[in-house]
């Protein structure tokens, strides 16, 4: 079931972890490297769940590969600044939350486009 938040200016519409985690991963853009899972997403900020701590303060320059094209491409580049990391609930790995610092149109559209997708409204 999709996680609404109320949006007051401050708050988006959030998606829940438990099923973005099967769908999206997100990865180094520079070395291809898996960094993790999508557990929420919005607008302004991503939360992940890594199998290592992250770096806060760090910049990072992530990729995201689409499943299906978004305005004709097939990868979403972004960069996010990581606010907070802890251990998650599963002890093998960890949550961390990002501010995004670029992001481009197409990251507002796979935004609208998973909004849509696990939306319950007909």
């Amino acid at each position: 079931m999709a996680k609404k938040v109320v949006d007051n200016g401050n708050h988006h519409n959030a998606i829940n972890r438990r099923f973005l985690t099967h769908y999206l991963t997100v990865y180094n853009r520079y070395t291809g490297s898996e960094v993790g899972c999508i557990g929420n997403i919005s607008r302004n900020s991503i939360m992940l769940m890594t199998p290592w701590m992250m770096e806060i303060g760090s910049v990072f320059c992530f990729r995201i590969l689409l499943p299906a094209p978004i305005c004709k491409k097939t990868e979403i580049d972004f960069d996010a600044k990581c606010q907070w990391c802890h251990p998650d609930v599963d002890p093998r790995g960890y949550d961390s939350g990002y501010i995004i610092t670029y992001a481009p149109k197409e990251y507002d559209a796979l935004i609208d486009s998973l909004r849509s997708y696990f939306s319950f409204c007909t």
